[in-house]
């Protein structure tokens, strides 16, 4: 696993799933890159695994966004339903 070419395509694909999921989110670049990160991660992980993915192919960026889309989604619903 490529750990430097995932840390910059989730930094790039967590900026391109917040204008995917964009909204009221009480959220900063920092963290919106680092959910992307964890995103990529998460999603490369299992994929490699079932042997569905490779850093180089062109479909890494989709299951990327796929992931850093589901963390901003739970991120977002973590933070909006939570009592003040």
């Amino acid at each position: 696993m490529d750990w430097l070419s995932m840390t910059v395509i989730g930094v790039a694909v967590g900026l391109l799933a917040r204008m995917v999921f964009s909204g009221e989110r009480p959220m900063g670049m920092m963290l919106t890159s680092a959910l992307g990160v964890a995103g990529s991660v998460l999603a490369a992980v299992p994929a490699q695994a079932m042997g569905v993915y490779r850093v180089q192919d062109p479909n890494s960026i989709a299951y990327s966004v796929f992931g850093s889309v589901l963390l901003l989604a739970a991120y977002g619903l973590w933070v909006c339903t939570r009592p003040r």
